[in-house]
Formats: structure tokens, sequence, C-alpha cells
């Protein structure tokens, strides 16, 4: 079978090969995996902390409860838990499952705006980028917030194209009328329930995408059917249950509003600080850098559609071309910026970057400006192809690259550069073989490196190890099997300040690294036993982390203390101690 084959027989499969497409850049890891301490390790210890005392009202750290954030996706993690244990695989499955989920529904979305051959070229450019690939390996709510979305659109699109189907239908067909106004009931009741699954997943930031929705929703017969949709009310009020119920009941439990407070008091913080703002054009340049080079090409199928726009249906251009962009505007006036918040904007990047790549295939002549830029394209990333295997070559020798030291962080994109830059070499000696309608070879030289270089990524291990440096002391140090069995303590009394209150902000007393470095030992300490304030209250024999400290300090805080502890280990600014019984000393 030769590659049109292919093409032909994945095209009568369309979400078997997405999924074939997909599955295998999920599951490959490497030999080596880590958690991200912000915020991956947070929502897994959360989780961690929900599965094992039966809590699951509580987001809580070392028994503080903290309510600056909702909890669908500490929910989602714990119940991993209870069926695949306590390990990284668990923590990151609810995002591996929402990414197959958002590519299969960009998939569903682009049939609807554009066409299937389209669509699916959009479904798989989403798994080609980069932050999104990255993103699915990492257990935060940003995937399955954008899964949730792309949920209700599609419910809504599903609104307008069965009630167009209904009102073009023969009136002989009332059956088929009535049916399609129960079917519409439905999809308006999924439609209003992605609302309050999505604040239960990510609180407020739910209401962006409803705003950037709006000039879709307020066309003159597209309104209408969404304002008298009884489902769409069902809905909205089915889907903020769970989190009303959560709300109230940890109102109940903790004997006020506190919960409601903090939930509140996160937003109104965001919003006004500059702690996480990193200028009003971060999205300009980091989004290129982070889904390159399908940006570029989104800009061209932006260009594309623009050209057709009195052709085109407002459903296509409203979700295609305003949504997105509206998308971006909204994110870049809210003063935290994340480059993780424009996960929301690329499923549509991806159709337009695919919309381009469609329109490629329909040139007709080498005299139009089209094939010249598509020229110029291919032997611009030909050249960039020679470059990366030279590149990566010299990562891989250890060698100095223009005064940058090679660490094992850089060398883990040694083998995926090799790999893309091989594969783009081909690209321009492709396109030469151009004839009118028949370029699957030249897109095959796009993708096919692109998806090998992603798999190499996984393969290395640069996705699935977060934290390297902490891996490699944590794997070291001398927890045998009886410390493994017995719960490790959190001691905050240390005798170099007055002691710390842990929570999701870091103390005044731990530094950032101490914050993060606790995080991870929090997650991957066997046993997790309680937080103690006080070293009198640490039982005797028992053990704890606590901040690292000198024999110097403990002489000047504590004279008497040094004989009662025993130092075990210690990593990053953390000490393990035991506190040595008073029977031992006799």
């Amino acid at each position: 079978m030769n590659i049109r084959d292919y093409l032909l027989l994945w095209n009568r499969f369309p979400r078997w090969s997405l999924a074939i497409v997909t599955i295998p850049l999920l599951l490959v890891n490497g030999d080596r995996s880590s958690l991200m301490p912000y915020d991956e390790g947070y929502y897994a210890i959360q989780a961690r902390w929900i599965w094992e005392t039966g809590d699951w009202l509580t987001p809580q750290f070392w028994g503080t409860p903290i309510y600056d954030r909702t909890i669908g996706i500490q929910w989602a993690i714990a119940l991993a838990y209870h069926l695949f244990g306590l390990n990284e695989f668990s923590v990151r499955l609810p995002s591996a499952i929402a990414c197959i989920a958002s590519v299969l529904l960009t998939y569903e979305i682009g049939t609807i705006l554009f066409n299937r051959q389209i669509a699916w070229l959009g479904a798989a450019i989403l798994m080609l980028m980069g932050l999104w690939v990255s993103e699915a390996h990492t257990a935060q709510q940003n995937t399955a917030l954008v899964a949730i979305e792309l949920l209700g659109i599609w419910a809504l699109l599903q609104i307008a194209d069965t009630q167009s189907s209904s009102l073009s239908s023969s009136p002989r067909l009332l059956a088929f009328f009535y049916r399609s106004i129960e079917i519409n009931w439905v999809w308006g009741l999924l439609a209003g329930a992605t609302v309050g699954w999505g604040f239960l997943l990510k609180g407020f930031m739910i209401f962006v995408p409803i705003i950037a929705l709006l000039p879709y929703a307020i066309d003159r017969q597209r309104y209408r059917l969404f304002l008298t949709n009884p489902g769409i009310y069902l809905g909205l009020i089915l889907g903020i249950v769970p989190t009303g119920l959560w709300l109230i009941s940890s109102c109940y439990k903790h004997g006020g509003a506190m919960p409601v407070r903090e939930l509140f008091g996160k937003l109104l913080f965001l919003s006004q600080t500059n702690t996480y703002n990193p200028g009003p054009f971060y999205y300009l340049w980091m989004m290129p850098l982070n889904i390159f080079p399908w940006a570029l090409f989104s800009a061209i199928g932006t260009i594309v559609i623009w050209r057709k726009l009195l052709t085109l249906n407002y459903s296509t251009l409203s979700l295609s071309i305003v949504y997105p962009l509206a998308l971006f505007v909204l994110l870049s006036l809210f003063r935290t910026r994340m480059i993780y918040y424009i996960m929301q904007i690329l499923p549509f990047m991806a159709l337009l970057a695919a919309v381009a790549f469609i329109h490629f295939t329909q040139i007709s002549s080498q005299k139009s400006s089209w094939y010249r830029l598509v020229t110029w394209l291919s032997y611009a990333f030909s050249g960039l192809g020679i470059l990366l295997p030279i590149a990566g070559i010299i990562v891989l020798l250890n060698q100095s690259f223009i005064s940058i030291i090679i660490t094992p962080e850089i060398r883990t994109y040694a083998l995926p550069t090799i790999v893309l830059g091989c594969g783009w070499m081909s690209i321009a000696s492709l396109w030469q073989r151009w004839q009118p309608g028949k370029i699957p070879y030249w897109l095959a030289g796009w993708f096919i490196p692109a998806w090998f270089t992603m798999f190499s990524f996984g393969w290395e291990s640069a996705l699935a190890d977060k934290s390297p440096e902490f891996r490699t002391e944590f794997e070291r140090l001398t927890i045998d099997r009886t410390i493994a069995t017995q719960p490790i303590n959190l001691l905050s009394d240390t005798v170099a300040a007055n002691g710390f209150q842990p929570s999701q902000h870091r103390d005044r007393t731990l530094t950032i690294d101490q914050h993060k470095t606790l995080i991870l030992l929090s997650f991957y300490t066997p046993n997790l036993g309680k937080h103690i304030y006080r070293f009198s209250d640490l039982p005797d024999r028992s053990y704890a982390w606590t901040l690292q400290i000198s024999p110097q300090q403990i002489d000047q805080a504590l004279p008497t203390l040094r004989e009662r502890v025993r130092f075990v280990d210690n990593i990053q600014g953390w000490h393990l101690i035991q506190k040595i019984g008073e029977v031992d000393l006799q």
C-alpha cells in the first residue's frame, strides 16, 4: 500500500485513525517519570488526601482547608487513584482522557464548520502542537476544561444543525419535526450542563469562553433557537448542582462562608496581582513559540477564510475566526497571564492550519501567488531541517553551542531535534514533484516527522519527567522498608524560625524551591503522617520532614534538642529526621 491508499483507509475510519494518531503519543513516557510541583503536584496531593481520608469535600494541604479553587480535577484524580493506585499514571489519566475527547470533538466540530478532510487534519495537527501534548501529559485543569468547552460548542452546533434539517424537510415529515425538537432538547441539556461542569473544574474561567461565544449565539436565527430551548435552562440548573452541593456542604462543615470567600478571593487576587503578569503582549510571542510551526499556518488559514468571506456561513466565520480572536483578547486583558490559558484557542488554531494546508493542495497553477508562498515555505523549512540535526548532534556530543551549557534537560531535546530535522529536509524536494491537486507526499513530509518528533519527546521522558533533579535525589534517599511502612509527618516547629504554616501559597519562611520540594515530598512519601507544629508533640521514634537545619542552629535555639534528633537524610532543603525516645537515651 502506498501513502494514498493509507489516506483513503484512514478517511473511511476517521475517528479510529485519530485515536491511532493520539493514543501512542499519550502512552509513551520513556523510563523516567516525575510530577511538576506547580500545579500538577498540588492537585495530585489534594487528590491523595481526598482518597486516603475519604473527605470528598475539603481540598486541603497538610490538614489546612484550601478553597482557593474548585475541586473537579481533584475528584477525577482521586477516582483514578481508586482504580489504579497512587502513581503518576493515575495522576495524569484524566488529562489523557480529556485530550482524546478534545481531539475527537475537534474533528466533530470541524466536520460541521468545514468538511471531513479539514476536520481530520485539524484534529491531527492539534496532537502535533507542543504545548498541547505537554499539557496532555500534565495533571492540570486545562485539557479537561477544553474538552468541556468543545463539548458545549458541539452541542450548540447540533441544535442549529438539527433545527435546519427539520425546517428544510418536507411538511409530510411532521413526525421528524417533533423528533428534532426532542433531540434539540437533549442537545440543549448537554450544552447547558457544560457550564456547571466547567465551573466545577476551573471556576470562573468558564465564563471567558461563554463571553467569547456571544457573537455566535446572537445570530438572528440562533439566539431564538437557544433562548427558546428549555433543555439549555434545565442543563444550566443540573450542571451547577454538583458545585452548589459541594460549596453548601463545605460551608456547613466548616461553620461559615469561608469556602465561598476564598473562592472569590482567589479571583480578586489574580485580577489585581502582577505576580503572574509578564506583560500585555505575552501571548503574542509565547503562543507561536509553544506551538511552532502551526501558528504560522493558522494565520495563513485565517487569510484564506477571510478571502472567502462571502461564501462562508455565519457559524464557520463566527466560530473559526471571531471566537478564538475574542478568547485571545479576553485572556490578554486579564492581568494574570499563563501560557496554558491559551489551550482553549488551540483546537480552532489547528482547524485554521488545516484550512491552509488543504488550500495548498488545491493550487491549480504555478503562476499563482499561493504557489510561490508554498515554495518559499518549503525551502525555508527544508533549510531549517538541515540545521536541526546539526544542533542535535552537537548536543548529543556534549559540545558547547554558542556558550550554552548542555544540561541533562537540554540533552533530552537532541533526539527529537534530529528526528524533526531529518524529516523536514525532504519538504522542498517533495514540493518539486507538485502536480495540481496531487500532493499527499508533501503533506506527509510535514506531519509524519512532526508526529515522530512528539513520540521521541515521550520516548526521551521529556514529557513525563517534569522534575528530574528531585527524582534523582529522591531515588537515592535512604528510606528503607522499615521507614517506608512508618508514617512520615511534617514538622513545622523548626529551630530556624517560628514555624511555618504550609499552604498553597509559599510561606515567608520557605523559599520557592523549598515549597516545591515540600509539594513533591507530599506525593512521593510512601506513608504520610500528620502536620505537627511543635517538636514536643512529635511522638517518640517517629519520623518527620522538616526544614533543613544545621547543628549550630540547634545548639543556639534548643541545646538539649540535638541528642533527641537523628538525621536520616536530606533532600533539597528538607531533612528527614527521627525523634529519639527518652527510653532509647537511657
